[in-house]
This record gives C-alpha cells, sequence and structure tokens, in this order.
C-alpha cells in the first residue's frame, strides 16, 4: 500500500500552495510519531507483535533455448516473499515504548506549531 501512497502525496504536494506545503512539512514528524503510536497501541493491546521475513522458495520451469538454439529444458529458480509471523512480545516493555512515544508527542506538538507559525500567510 505504501508503494501506492507515496507516488499520489507527491503528485498531490506538487499542486499544494506554499503554505499548504509548509503546513505539510512542517507537521510530517508529527504525522509519522501519530503513525508510529497507533501501530505501539495495536501491539499493547494484542500482546504480540507481526514480523515479516522474507522467504526463499525453489521453483522448476520450463525455459525455451537462447539464440539459434531452439529446445525447450528444466530451469531452477528462485522466488522470494514476505511471510507475516505472530511474535510474543514483553507488554510492560511495549506499554513502556508506548509512553515514550506519547510523551515525546507531547513536545512535538509545540514543535509544530511553532514551525507552523513560520509559515506564509495565505
Amino acid at each position: 500500500m505504501f508503494r501506492y501512497t507515496l507516488p499520489l502525496l507527491l503528485v498531490l504536494a506538487a499542486c499544494a500552495t506554499p503554505r499548504e506545503k509548509c503546513l505539510s512539512d512542517a507537521s510530517e514528524d508529527l504525522r509519522i510519531l501519530d503513525s508510529l503510536i497507533a501501530e505501539q497501541r495495536v501491539v499493547v493491546n494484542r500482546g504480540f507483535r507481526m514480523d515479516q521475513t522474507l522467504e526463499s522458495r525453489s521453483r522448476v520451469q520450463f525455459c525455451a533455448g537462447s539464440g539459434g538454439n531452439v529446445s525447450i529444458r528444466l530451469c531452477n529458480g528462485r522466488n522470494l516473499r514476505t511471510v507475516e509471523r505472530p511474535v510474543a512480545v514483553d507488554i510492560p516493555t511495549e506499554q513502556r515504548k508506548l509512553d515514550q512515544l506519547l510523551s515525546r508527542r507531547d513536545a512535538l506538538v509545540s514543535q509544530t506549531a511553532q514551525a507552523q507559525a513560520f509559515c506564509p500567510p495565505a
């Protein structure tokens, strides 16, 4: 999903006024932090996190010959895929992480407001 979101945001950013771009740039860190807080809340509430790993699998396929050779043979290859697996977490540790993110957010809100105050008027 992220690979579609970024290009869309870039297109929309190109249409933004200088003020809108300034406001957006000033609040980028806050948006990222809010996303991390939401993710951390899910981990604390569930009691586990989903870990993503890449798995390599062998595959066999038919390959055509190259150049003037016309032949069909078996070729070996590899497929990569992302696999999600649940991983147990230490709830008190995850809660401390969430508390740290929340306290960092409080400080970032005022920094964002100060940065946005310097944006050009509409």
